[in-house]
């Protein structure tokens, strides 16, 4: 295989919370979830679990924050006067937004934690933040 060259890993998944809360799954009916492997398109706790399957294989994995979705971080809970939001007076606490910044290609997204005043509190982290996740996952195929 030429370097530049990464397998494509076909699979199913179901993602969990500790509770059993079901976060995301390609388990209906249709295609399998591709990925390139080794190209970091997927949580790392995950893709170094495909990299270490057989096609036909199911198992279920438990990843922690660390290969997941990082920790809670307090830095990433901002602090923006309204009037600097476009639509700011709209906005209401746990409202989801999508935010352009200097550091950042996409938009990222960040829940609306608290409104006072001419203030919003916005928190960036990613939603599973903290979380220890558990999957249950089928390889299919690996090319």
């Amino acid at each position: 295989m030429k370097r530049d060259q990464f397998p494509v890993a076909s699979f199913y998944y179901e993602g969990r919370l500790e509770d059993g809360t079901v976060f995301d799954s390609s388990l209906r009916p249709g295609e399998p979830t591709t990925t390139l492997l080794g190209r970091h398109e997927i949580i790392p706790g995950f893709e170094n679990a495909l990299m270490d399957m057989k096609v036909g294989e199911k198992r279920e994995i438990t990843i922690s924050p660390d290969f997941a979705y990082g920790y809670h971080q307090k830095k990433a809970v901002q602090r923006s006067k309204l009037s600097l939001i476009k639509n700011g007076h709209l906005l209401e606490e746990g409202n989801v937004i999508k935010m352009k910044t200097p550091y950042h290609v996409q938009p990222i997204e960040g829940k609306v934690l608290k409104r006072f005043n001419d203030f919003v509190e916005i928190d960036f982290n990613h939603p599973l933040a903290g979380k220890e996740l558990y999957f249950s996952i089928e390889l299919v195929g690996l090319e």
